[in-house]
């Protein structure tokens, strides 16, 4: 069976009580503190209401409080600051600031001047979470908030779609399609945003966000963005040659940890680490797959040969290679690409895949960094596409970054399809058009049926045969499936597939996917993508006229 890769997700339950002058009254609603308003929360189908402080379905950049420690010196020939995150995860972090980083404050929206910042200045920044492996980390700064000691900070959003109901508000879907941002009409700074289209930046003030998929916020306060300029930093990186120090790896996005485990959950489609980090930044939960295009690798980090899971237990020391960004539920999550057992804390390894080999030297990190072999290595030749695992202190501070290895290994029999993220294999997609449906040896004529070229099975027959659990919602038109090990939701007419663990006491959610067809009634029942199943981890195959799932 096909291992169903989860990916995170803060779906963390709390009630908000006075935080930004809200609390959730007794029938239901929530009421703002200040001015005596009401507004109707969205319950479920058992009656209760859930609210979650500030959490989005996903992590598009990294965001939060911090203090200004340095802003770039006149004689610098860059613009930025370095920033001192209040959350404990980086010592200090280099924000570089380009043509389309917003300086606004969150008070009213209006731009603030670079030369109007301060070192002390709480501000609330949003950033890439691509880092240069430099000491100060260096990352790119889309917006920085100011005046942020009063209220919520604004939230930062790319509208996927907009919509506008009967009452003229308009719900824009952001997010990779997890949340809905409701505006009023009477919410938008200035009369002109209402015009906000596909594609646009803005910025939305709220407190509460609904549990429920997608999440559905309602704004008090909204401003569209100006248009970004085209000129990036990746742009700037290849145009400047007076400041080295300025350019970021833009796709850089997997980060070290060295940590100790405290749980290893490895059983059924269910797999995740549970890290105690050092330097007080507390625990980290790390989701993965055992198998498949994107399972971790498990490496000695002395030898360079892989190992097994059976070298995991509690109490080990490791270095976990895993996503930058982490959902903002307790504790955090986020996806293991790689994990270094068998480490010295003395002398720091990293993993990698080369790009370019050069007189003694590889380039890895996607073009980021230059990593000289040592004087007397003897190992394997290398070429480009291998993996290493290489020993090194310090980085010079320039683009590409610049080290010499003391130690280097070339990692033996790695999959080529390890870590490597592919797009869904599409299973339905075939010339050949099925007819009959096999399930447990009992085949059905005529229950497949084609949509925009998309093969169609009915979902109550395959879903109860391969063991879960189906409820009609008929108000919400919607379908829930659960195995009590996954869970979805499908909406009839809309093509939106998503999966989240149906554990108690995890979160986890993948990102919405489109299949080409939507669910649909017809006259024997409602019809979905024979892909969903797919995607819930069975194996569906066409031999023929037939089609087989299980």
């Amino acid at each position: 069976m096909k291992k169903i890769r989860i990916f995170c997700a803060a779906m963390t339950i709390a009630v908000i009580g006075t935080f930004g002058g809200v609390a959730l009254a007794a029938d239901n609603t929530l009421k703002d503190v200040d001015n005596n308003t009401q507004q109707k929360l969205p319950a479920f189908t058992d009656g209760t209401v859930a609210a979650v402080e500030q959490q989005e379905v996903q992590v598009a950049m990294l965001s939060g409080f911090a203090e200004i420690t340095e802003i770039a010196p006149a004689e610098v020939d860059a613009d930025f600051i370095v920033v001192k995150p209040e959350d404990g995860s980086y010592p200090e972090i280099r924000l570089n600031i380009g043509a389309d980083t917003l300086l606004l404050s969150n008070k009213d929206g209006k731009a603030v001047r670079l030369a109007d910042l301060k070192a002390g200045d709480r501000v609330y920044v949003y950033y890439s979470p691509a880092m240069t492996r430099s000491i100060p980390p260096q990352s790119y700064m889309s917006l920085l908030l100011t005046d942020v000691d009063e209220g919520t900070p604004a939230r930062f959003w790319t509208a996927e779609a907009v919509e506008a109901d009967v009452s003229g508000d308009l719900v824009i879907t952001t997010d990779n399609g997890g949340l809905f941002v409701r505006v009023p009409k009477d919410a938008w700074q200035n009369a002109d945003d209402a015009k906000i289209k596909e594609g646009d930046r803005f910025l939305a003030w709220y407190d509460i966000v609904a549990l429920s998929y997608p999440g559905q916020a309602t704004a008090n306060k909204a401003m569209l963005l100006p248009v970004a300029d085209v000129q990036t930093q990746d742009a700037s990186a290849e145009t400047s040659d007076t400041d080295d120090f300025a350019a970021v790896d833009p796709v850089a996005n997997v980060v070290t940890t060295l940590a100790v485990v405290k749980e290893v959950v490895n059983e059924d489609d269910i797999h995740y680490l549970l890290v105690e980090r050092g330097e007080g930044l507390g625990d980290l939960q790390l989701n993965f797959a055992t198998e498949g295009e994107n399972a971790a690798l498990l490496v000695d980090a002395q030898t360079g040969k892989l190992t097994d899971w059976t070298a995991v237990k509690p109490g080990t020391k490791i270095m976990a290679g895993h996503n930058a960004a982490t959902t903002f539920s307790l504790p955090p999550q986020s996806w293991l690409n790689y994990l270094l057992v068998n480490v010295d804390e003395e002398n720091p390894v990293h993993l990698f895949k080369v790009e370019e080999v050069q007189d003694g030297r590889l380039l890895v990190n996607n073009g980021g960094l230059w990593i000289s072999l040592p004087e007397d290595y003897a190992g394997d030749s290398l070429t480009e596409g291998d993996t290493i695992l290489a020993w090194y202190n310090i980085v010079l501070e320039s683009y590409p970054g610049q080290t010499t290895a003391t130690k280097l290994v070339k990692l033996a029999d790695v999959p080529e399809t390890a870590n490597t993220p592919v797009a869904h294999s599409g299973v339905a997609d075939v010339k050949v058009q099925a007819s009959k449906l096999l399930l447990d040896d009992m085949v059905f004529t005529d229950k497949v049926h084609y949509t925009n070229g998309k093969a169609m099975v009915p979902v109550r027959a395959v879903a109860e045969e391969l063991g879960f659990d189906v409820k009609w919602e008929a108000a919400k038109q919607t379908i829930h499936l659960t195995n009590g090990k996954i869970q979805t939701n499908l909406t009839i007419g809309k093509d939106s597939y998503y999966y989240s663990t149906a554990v108690t006491g995890m979160v986890g959610m993948s990102a919405p996917t489109s299949f080409g067809a939507a669910p649909e009634w017809r006259q024997d029942g409602i019809y979905v993508p024979a892909d969903l199943f797919d995607m819930l981890g069975a194996t569906v195959t066409i031999d023929g006229d037939t089609m087989e799932i299980k």
